[in-house]
């Protein structure tokens, strides 16, 4: 991937983020955009490192606890989006700082991709 494709990515990822936020409110929760675009996050997230993990058991890397500190956080974002869809609880709340959290990841991203010049590949 480029630098252009990244910060493309990056900027499409935001405005997914405002549009599913406007949307959420919008409906008044009643449609599920916030909990599924939580899942694809944070699946994406599980799917990055899991050749971090083949890394891991099959090529000697290395092993620190602290370095999964991550896909545990996007494992339970998973846990409670799965919990969201399927209607039996309501973990409106957890949706919600789980949305932030990336959000504010992502302006990051668009901010530090936008801003800086360096060569990322």
């Amino acid at each position: 991937m480029t630098d252009l494709m990244i910060a493309v990515v990056a900027w499409i990822a935001l405005g997914l983020h405002l549009a599913v936020g406007i949307a959420t409110l919008r409906s008044g929760g009643a449609r599920p955009w916030l909990p599924l675009l939580n899942l694809t996050i944070a699946g994406g997230v599980l799917a990055y490192w899991a050749s971090r993990w083949y890394g891991y058991l099959f090529h000697g890397v290395t092993w620190y606890a602290s370095d999964q500190v991550i896909p545990l956080y996007a494992f339970l974002v998973c846990a409670v989006s799965v919990i969201s869809l399927s209607g039996r609880y309501h973990v409106g709340a957890l949706d919600w700082a789980a949305f932030a959290v990336h959000g504010v990841v992502v302006i990051g991203a668009v901010l530090f991709l936008n801003f800086f010049e360096m060569r990322l590949f």
